[in-house]
């Protein structure tokens, strides 16, 4: 992507999946084709020079306040969360997996000075076989997560707006020592992003006039 401004400071990438096909060639061989869509998000900082006050006593001024928002900065990280999954007394042992899904739940992410910390929880829905014929059963896998993010010019009166991605889920049956497939070992990848922000209020010269000149009116 060519940029056509040297000014910007952070960039958001995301990717969508318009569509996914494949077919069998040969008997050992499958082809697959598809069409990926990827956003770029992209924030520039301009600098806009603003009067506040002048210098003279003979100028009077109308004063304005104005909120403003300044960009700190933003950081990533990815993790990945692990977990083992045992089922219950009554449920049907695995007999295969057929497919797994996974979100993430942000609860809260929290400022300090020069950290961010940011807690969640990992849901993976993971739908099996059992070895009952034509059952399918289903499993929901919560792995909770807390992460201490270091992030520079952040303190208790910043803003951060924290958006959490699914990168990546893998589940796979696991067979015990009485040979029974009872658990489920699950992996999944978390990408973290972290924008962080701060409000400010500033005044300034909305309107401004002299006083050392006398204004005489000539009305016809």
């Amino acid at each position: 992507i060519d940029l056509k401004s040297e000014n910007v400071s952070d960039a958001v990438i995301s990717s969508k999946l318009d569509y996914l096909n494949c077919r069998a060639v040969t008997p050992r061989k499958i082809e697959v084709h598809g069409s990926l869509t990827i956003c770029a998000k992209l924030y520039a900082c301009n600098t806009v020079e603003l009067m506040s006050n002048v210098k003279d006593d003979c100028i009077q001024l109308d004063m304005l306040s104005e909120n403003i928002t300044n960009y700190l900065g933003s950081t990533e990280r990815h993790i990945t969360l692990n977990d083992e999954y045992e089922l219950k007394s009554d449920e049907k042992s695995i007999s295969y997996i057929l497919r797994s899904e996974a979100l993430v739940i942000k609860e809260e992410n929290k400022v300090m000075d020069g950290k961010v910390v940011v807690k969640g929880e990992a849901r993976i829905t993971c739908y099996y076989c059992t070895d009952v014929k034509l059952r399918i059963d289903k499993a929901i896998i919560a792995i909770p997560f807390t992460q201490i993010i270091d992030m520079q010019n952040v303190d208790e009166g910043s803003d951060c707006n924290a958006t959490l991605n699914v990168t990546s889920v893998d589940v796979r049956p696991r067979t015990g020592s009485d040979g029974e497939v009872r658990n489920i070992v699950a992996s999944v990848g978390i990408n973290i992003k972290l924008t962080a922000t701060k409000n400010s209020e500033i005044n300034v010269i909305k309107d401004a006039y002299s006083i050392g000149y006398e204004i005489e009116n000539n009305v016809d």
